[in-house]
């Protein structure tokens, strides 16, 4: 199995939900490897945070690039530990993932209050929260909250709502 990535060409039209991809990748210095390696955040530091907030709002667009593990032998809540491998089929998933927004806050963002509106219970927002949260997205949250106060507010089933509290 090769670890090389095909190219497509500079003049190829790209989306701008792709394109902030890209904007960001270099920013961060995360360049898309067909290889897989391990990437450990300390988010104490911004630009560790800022990377995993892209992976977090990535993955809520389904473009799941870094696939995030226990930290062990670390404690505290500054900590991540990711796996990383680009797949060609992401740039894919970006396409699609334009429906939402041009770029990858404004995408997250849309995805998550998109998908709050359809959650089916109390567990499934707070789930979308923890998400929202882990990729600081205040708009996501805000709308969630409401979604959370109305199902809520509805609910009476005692261990529904215990099932719906965080880990």
């Amino acid at each position: 199995m090769s670890e090389t990535l095909g190219r497509v060409p500079d003049d190829a039209p790209t989306p701008p939900l792709a394109q902030d991809v890209a904007r960001e990748q270099k920013r961060l210095r995360l360049p898309p490897e067909a290889a897989q390696h391990v990437l450990d955040l300390d988010l104490r530091k911004p630009n560790d945070l800022d990377r995993s907030h892209l992976l977090h709002r990535l993955d809520l667009l389904g473009v799941p690039w870094g696939k995030a593990e226990r930290a062990t032998g670390k404690s505290g809540t500054f900590h991540e530990v990711w796996r990383l491998q680009w797949q060609p089929e992401f740039a894919v998933a970006l396409i699609e993932a334009s429906v939402w927004g041009n770029s990858v806050y404004s995408a997250a963002t849309a995805r998550a209050r998109e998908a709050a509106d359809r959650a089916p219970d109390l567990p499934a927002l707070t789930n979308l929260i923890d998400h929202a949260l882990l990729a600081a997205l205040p708009d996501a949250v805000a709308h969630l909250m409401d979604c959370l106060q109305a199902q809520a507010a509805l609910a009476s089933d005692v261990s529904h709502l215990m099932d719906a509290l965080p880990r």
